[in-house]
């Protein structure tokens, strides 16, 4: 029946349209997908800067949609054959799909957008994705560009200034999601590089300043995530590659560790650099006229008050090493204090799971933080509890599985160092959702490419080349 249905999807709508983008050449093809890529950077960037607070999730969802069937046209094989998916990643795809659209009808219509996207979007992608490869150097180039373009914006109007670095981000947690999605894609692609060249540098420099950032957001999840990841992937090239491991740890990870090494304490004087010059270039000239220099200094008048003097670097980095120190003891702090209350919003919500799931209106006052919250902080309980328990029970399923079928497609492949990418977006993935609930594609990019680099786990034949 799976079969028929592809094979009826494919005949009356998948091969028209793959006919039609094979008139276009690959590389205007391959334009057109890091472009659509881009647009959804940008919308997330725009998300989580807060300019789109106001538009409902449902343009949003539009857009993202748009842009996501531009991707799956531009990477379109000329000819379509039919996939057959993973038994055991589809089953609880599919379980968690049916209660998300349950939940979609009883408790809240907006359940039903990702539902769509599970539902359609998602496995149409993994039907026409034959060249795996030929993808993620699209995904990588995209997040390379969104990256320049992120350090072009912050290193000219968002100095690091506060020891919670947040850029135009007005959440460092949401900040630290994206930094560590640059830090794992330029650290595969880091890894794929067969010789020095630009794009390794390039990479290079990247992955330090990425990690740089992620330290200076003092976002746990996310150092947790970059931390855990980087010391994953080492153990199983390591595994992979026992006779070669120290060639590759001294051309590949001990750089990457140097390149953090120097961006760490560099990266906020870089960062000043606008304000400087500009500081320079606008303060009028303080050498005081003849007629002045008797003068006293100015006094603020009575009621005014002082404007306060601008933070040193110095001053910054204490107070970023300063808030590093306090998250991290454990000193007078009992196990909830030290997740910053997140153990009584799980117990909240685990409390009130129930069989179908509740509505996106429900709330709860956490006596602990002194605040309502209407997120369970952790992406498998916020399954849970949104679309019911089964959905839950199966999305925890689906992760686990495809955690392990990362680590034996890895293994397979011990010479394709793309063959990297499923495992470690699944562990930066996996590491993020601990403490945050991240349930939407498009107002989550690491939910996004978390889904898109399953196509060599969910399908049973997919095509490969050794780069």
């Amino acid at each position: 029946m799976e079969l028929n249905i592809q094979k009826k999807l494919i005949q009356w709508i998948l091969q028209p349209l793959a006919s039609l983008m094979g008139r276009f050449s690959e590389k205007k093809r391959n334009i057109l997908f890091v472009a659509a890529g881009l647009v959804l950077f940008f919308q997330n960037f725009l998300h989580c800067a807060g300019h789109l607070s106001s538009v409902r999730y449902l343009v949003i969802f539009t857009i993202g949609c748009l842009m996501f069937g531009l991707m799956i046209l531009a990477v379109m094989p000329s000819e379509i054959q039919p996939v057959r998916f993973d038994k055991l990643l589809i089953i609880p795809w599919a379980i968690v799909t049916l209660f998300m659209l349950i939940a979609g009808i009883t408790k809240s219509v907006d359940y039903l957008t990702n539902a769509i996207l599970m539902l359609v979007a998602f496995p149409v992608f993994y039907i026409i994705a034959e060249d795996f490869h030929r993808i993620l150097h699209l995904l990588f180039r995209t997040v390379r560009i969104s990256f320049y373009i992120f350090l072009l914006i912050s290193f000219l109007f968002f100095p690091i200034t506060e020891q919670k670095y947040s850029s135009f981000f007005t959440n460092v947690n949401e900040l630290s999601f994206y930094l560590s999605l640059v830090f794992c894609c330029t650290l595969i692609e880091l890894l794929a590089l067969k010789k020095r060249c630009v794009l390794f540098f390039s990479n290079l420099a990247s992955a330090g300043i990425s990690a740089a950032l992620v330290y200076y957001t003092n976002s746990r999840s996310g150092l947790l995530a970059v931390f855990v990841m980087f010391l994953f992937t080492i153990f199983l090239v390591m595994f992979i590659d026992k006779k070669g491991f120290f060639k590759t740890f001294f051309q590949f990870f001990l750089p990457v560790i140097l390149s953090i090494a120097v961006f760490i304490p560099s990266t906020i004087y870089i960062f000043q650099i606008p304000s400087t010059i500009s500081q320079a270039v606008t303060q009028p000239n303080q050498q005081p006229q003849p007629d002045q220099e008797l003068q006293p200094s100015q006094e603020p008048q009575p009621g005014q008050t002082p404007q306060p003097a601008p933070p040193t670097v110095s001053d910054v980095l204490e107070k970023v090493q300063e808030t590093h120190d306090l998250k991290l003891s454990t000193g007078g702090k009992n196990v909830n204090n030290f997740f910053t209350g997140r153990i009584a919003i799980w117990t909240a919500f685990v409390e009130h799971l129930s069989f179908w799931g509740h509505t996106v209106e429900e709330r709860f006052y956490i006596e602990e933080r002194k605040s309502e919250n209407s997120t369970a902080h952790m992406t498998i309980l916020q399954y849970a509890y949104s679309y019911g328990i089964l959905a839950g029970v199966a999305y925890l399923t689906f992760n686990l599985t495809a955690g392990v079928k990362s680590i034996r497609y890895a293994l397979k492949r011990p010479k394709d160092r793309y063959a990297l990418t499923p495992f470690a977006v699944s562990v930066t993935f996996g590491a993020l959702s601990l403490f945050s609930s991240l349930i939407s594609p498009f107002n989550y990019i690491i939910v996004f490419y978390y889904y898109l680099v399953q196509v060599p786990l969910m399908r049973r034949e997919c095509s490969h080349y050794e780069p």
